[in-house]
């Protein structure tokens, strides 16, 4: 489709909390604890004399579970758990949250566990090699069919191999001559074209939101100044996130961001606490 999808929110969202708390029901398990570096915290419930007291008055309060960040900033993995619903924040546990990989390690090794020392990884689990390209080129030829690369006036440049090779903001294995440097700025499915141009064309002030996920908030009603990630390797910058047409949200902000990719997450931000996310669009 010309998005860039991030295979680690999709699997968290499908198989390791919706599977995995199937399973721990099969089992009459309580929770189920994964390693992700992340902690969830819960809002006091009300006693059954408040709660009471709520019911008569109309004013009833469902438990709520927060999502906060892992306190090892480099570990931390939020953003990738945004999609997480209450009953799975109420039955997980993530025992590295407080911990930095330092400790995670000193641990591992004092146990004797084969993966002490091993090194990090960054590669999509189920791609062998880190070669997305074969997987695609496996799993979905139809989407690798050639296409022109034109630049922001619609001169054409060259062909692309594919518009699942490509992402915004990429710059190498474009196969075009240039004196200055080009980056992708934008992919059209519907003509197979792929745009490119400087770095300022593909920074974007402005992102349209959808399929939403809130933790801390249950909807978004008026607009709410936060911090937002677009990238799980990226800081959070300041915006403001306002209620949308179609269920989705607007994020707008402080500064240009740089090359935020539709089919990747915005996740928002209050301090340490994940207010919610969804798709860029």
């Amino acid at each position: 489709r010309g998005t860039t999808p991030n295979p680690c929110i999709l699997c968290n969202k499908y198989i390791k909390f919706d599977f995995l708390l199937q399973k721990d029901r099969e089992l009459d398990a309580d929770v189920v604890a994964t390693g992700h570096y992340a902690q969830v915290e819960e809002i006091r419930r009300m006693s059954n004399c408040e709660l009471r007291i709520a019911n008569y008055e109309g004013k009833t309060q469902v438990p709520r579970f927060l999502l906060k960040k892992g306190i090892d900033p480099v570990k931390d993995q939020s953003y990738v758990l945004y999609v997480m619903k209450q009953e799975e924040l109420a039955r997980t546990l993530f025992p590295l949250g407080e911990m930095n990989k330092q400790e995670t390690r000193a641990i591992a090794k004092e146990i004797g566990l084969e993966t002490a020392l091993r090194a990090e990884s960054q590669e999509i689990c189920f791609v062998g090699n880190d070669n997305y390209s074969d997987f695609i080129r496996d799993f979905s030829p139809d989407a690798l069919k050639p296409g022109t690369i034109v630049d922001t006036n619609g001169k054409v440049l060259g062909e692309h191999k594919g518009i699942a090779f490509y992402t915004i903001g990429q710059r190498k294995g474009l196969g075009i001559s240039s004196l200055k440097p080009r980056y992708v700025a934008d992919i059209d499915r519907a003509s197979n074209t792929i745009t490119v141009g400087s770095r300022e064309d593909a920074m974007r002030k402005t992102l349209k939101i959808k399929e939403l996920n809130w933790i801390s908030i249950d909807f978004l009603s008026a607009p709410l100044p936060c911090r937002v990630r677009i990238r799980s390797t990226m800081k959070e910058v300041p915006a403001v996130i306002m209620p949308g047409k179609d269920h989705s949200v607007t994020v707008e902000f402080e500064e240009p961001q740089w090359a935020p990719a539709a089919g990747q997450s915005a996740v928002f931000y209050n301090g340490d606490k994940v207010i919610g996310g969804g798709i860029i669009e």
